[in-house]
Parts: structure tokens; sequence; C-alpha cells
């Protein structure tokens, strides 16, 4: 199974038509589909079920078509590795992201390292911990900034400044939205949106306690705050999420007490080989961090205003 065929499979799949593709891809169309029956012939299965007018995947071929995906990106990553001189600080840095407020930390850090480095550039891939860490473990990140709980002992890990804190997201004229904090007992009755992660709702099924079976369960959803608010919006429930500024005006974000915090890491993978693009974007993680401790020293050191 050659990268070159798993090109021409997937361009075919994504125009669902082989004489498009062909011309796509600069070869003839028997050429294609001679190259596309080899490679069913040398997996023995059926990749396309095919019509006069479009030829779509078989199960069979929406499985290739996750891993081939994967494959050619591994490919082009060590391509463009391979390709870097070692003492240039150029190419691609890519991180797997949670929502977290470490983000704009790592935002911030990010500006100033292209600004010293300009042919550096970033991809940001969005989602849970999970996601992040299996892509990681295939070599398809290079980062991944994780949120708690998580297990990051297989990893290197730099702590990141912040921790995110839970809240309540609910309407503004909800009967809890005038509360200083919500207790579990406040949402017996509420119909409620949890996290998708197991290892995050076994986190707050402790915080529940006594309650836990007690709760209306709306739905589980992972991420996208945006997706939460209209459920919010649209009274699907109330949102446990992490603590953000962006919200809609109708909304509102109420602190969970007995509080629930959760810290964040920047990980890569142990024993891994860090490019010098890699090594130097670590070292400028690491200095930023140095440059909030101070500020955050300076602040505890500083004498309450008053007579000596």
């Amino acid at each position: 199974m050659e990268l070159r065929v798993l090109r021409y499979f997937l361009t075919i799949a994504r125009e669902e038509n082989i004489t498009r593709a062909a011309q796509i891809l600069h070869i003839t169309q028997p050429t294609l589909s001679r190259q596309i029956q080899q490679l069913e012939e040398e997996l023995k299965v059926t990749l396309f079920q095919r019509s006069r007018h479009r030829i779509v995947l078989t199960e069979a071929g929406m499985r290739l078509k996750l891993r081939a995906q994967d494959l050619i990106e591994l490919a082009d990553r060590t391509k463009r590795e391979m390709e870097q001189k070692d003492e240039i600080i150029s190419g691609e840095i890519s991180i797997g992201c949670g929502e977290t407020r470490n983000f704009r930390f790592l935002a911030n850090v990010m500006e100033g390292f292209q600004d010293t480095y300009p042919e550096v550039y970033f991809s940001i891939y969005t989602g849970i911990a999970d996601d992040v860490t299996e892509r990681l473990d295939r070599g398809l990140l290079d980062f991944g900034l994780l949120i708690e709980p998580v297990d990051i002992s297989r990893f290197q890990f730099i702590r990141m400044p912040e921790e995110d804190c839970w809240s309540v997201l609910l309407p503004k004229n909800h009967r809890l939205a005038e509360q200083k904090s919500i207790s579990p007992c406040d949402l017996v009755d509420e119909k409620l949106i949890l996290a998708g992660r197991r290892s995050v709702n076994n986190q707050l099924e402790h915080w529940f306690g006594p309650y836990a079976d007690q709760l209306k369960q709306a739905t589980y959803m992972n991420l996208s705050l945006f997706n939460k608010c209209v459920l919010v919006e649209e009274g699907v429930g109330l949102a446990l999420t992490l603590d953000f500024c962006y919200v809609p005006d109708g909304l509102v974000m109420v602190p969970m007490d007995p509080p629930i915090r959760n810290g964040a890491f920047l990980v890569w993978k142990k024993n891994h080989f860090l490019s010098p693009t890699m090594a130097r974007f670590t070292d400028a993680v690491r200095r930023a961090l140095e440059g909030v401790r101070t500020k955050q020293g300076q602040k505890g050191n500083r004498r309450p205003a008053g007579p000596e």
C-alpha cells in the first residue's frame, strides 16, 4: 500500500467522481481506476459503491479513509521535519487544546514567538483530553494543552499558570441567577448539561455527593461553549462548565460551591526528539511562566498603603 495510492483514494473519496479526481491528480481516468482496483485487490475489500453519476465510500472505504488521512498527515509532517535545517527555527508547531483560560497565556507566547521567528506557524486542534492524547500518541500533534483531571504520567509537561473554575451557566432570569454561588442541593430539580468525559463526570458526581442520584440530566456534550450557550438559551438545561468571560448577554455564570478548580498542563511525548523549533518553543513557555511568577511575587510583597 503506497502513500501515492492513498492520496489517489482520498481524492476520489472527496470528489465522489473518478473523472474529476483524475483531472485534479493530472493522471488518466483508466490509470486511476486501475490503481484503485489494485488497492481493493490488495486489501480484499470493496472501497466504493459505483453508480452512473457518483461513487460513494463503502463501510470498508470509510474505515480506510480515517486511517489514510492519519498516514498522509503523519508522512507530510515527517517530511517537513526532515527538511528543516538543524539551526533554522521555522515550520509548523501543532497544538491540541481543550477550552481553558490558559489558552490566552499560550496565545501570548505564540504571538511573541512568531515575532522572534516569523517563519514559524501554528496549527491548533481543539478537542477533549482523550482526543488530544490519542493524537499525541499517534504523532499527529507536537503538544497538548490538557485540563485536569487527566493522566500525564507518560508525558513531559509544564504546568500552566491559571486554574479553571467550574460554574453553572444559566439564563439571567433563572431563579438561581442572583445567587453568589450554587450548591449541589440547588440543582436537584434542574435539567443539566454535563461533560462528555467520564473522568470529568466522576469529579462532578463527587461534588454532588448524596444528591448525585436525584439529578435530572438533559444531555452530555464535549467542549464548544457556544453550543452550550445555545442549549441553555433554548431551555434544554443548565450547563455545568468551566468559567469563561465570553457569554451572551442573556446568560450568566454562577460559581459552584464548594468550588472545583482544575489545573492545566502543556504536554509532549516522553523520550521524544524535540526539533530545534519545538525546543525553542518550550523555552519560550518557561520564560513566560517565570515572568508570570515574578509579577505574582511582586504583588505578594507589596506592603499595604498607610502610615509607617
